[in-house]
């Protein structure tokens, strides 16, 4: 029987390993020189990874090139010319669109310009420029006025002080309707 209680005792004193842990304050922090050396494997896999899109970009560069040769070879004229019309067409109606876009401005601008003396300046100008000289030449300089009345205009004039009557006059500004009533006199 003594030897169960020993055995108990024993199995009593075995520390856990959460108990140890916690025990010697161990720290769950990352060690700097671990830090830096993941850190540094992060930063080579970028650059790793850019250095391999590039080298794709060029592959795929080279591979069409070769394609375009090869067709050549092959009297496959026919296919690289299609694919040069469509590359064209695209091309032409973005230029059209751009220079339609261009009169249009230029036009609108041209109108805005009233002096005739300014219009055959204007005539000479780029677009760019063009826009700078209208702003310039069209620009009115307006003096700011209040479109309101001040709050207080009317207090003290009219007949009854800017009121519809004597007693109105008196309930809103009793001080002022004995003013007016004195002066009156």
């Amino acid at each position: 029987m003594s030897e169960n209680n020993t055995t108990q005792t024993e199995a009593n004193q075995v520390n856990q390993p959460s108990t140890e842990a916690s025990q010697n304050n161990v720290s769950d922090a990352i060690p700097k020189s671990r830090f830096d050396e993941v850190n540094t494997q992060k930063n080579d896999y970028k650059s790793q990874v850019s250095d391999l899109q590039s080298q794709l970009d060029k592959f795929k560069a080279d591979q069409e090139s070769a394609r375009k040769k090869e067709l050549e070879k092959q009297g496959e004229y026919k296919t690289l010319l299609d694919e040069q019309a469509k590359d064209l067409a695209k091309f032409q109606a973005d230029s059209e669109a751009w220079n339609t876009y261009k009169t249009d401005k230029r036009a609108n601008i041209m109108e805005s310009i009233k002096n005739d003396d300014d219009k055959l300046i204007a005539e000479g100008l780029s677009l760019d420029k063009l826009e700078v000289f209208a702003k310039r030449v069209t620009q009115t300089n307006t003096v700011g006025t209040p479109n309101q009345r001040p709050a207080n205009s009317n207090k003290g004039t009219g007949d009854f002080g800017g009121y519809s009557s004597w007693a109105e006059f008196a309930i809103n500004d009793p001080q002022g309707a004995d003013k007016a009533l004195r002066n009156i006199k």
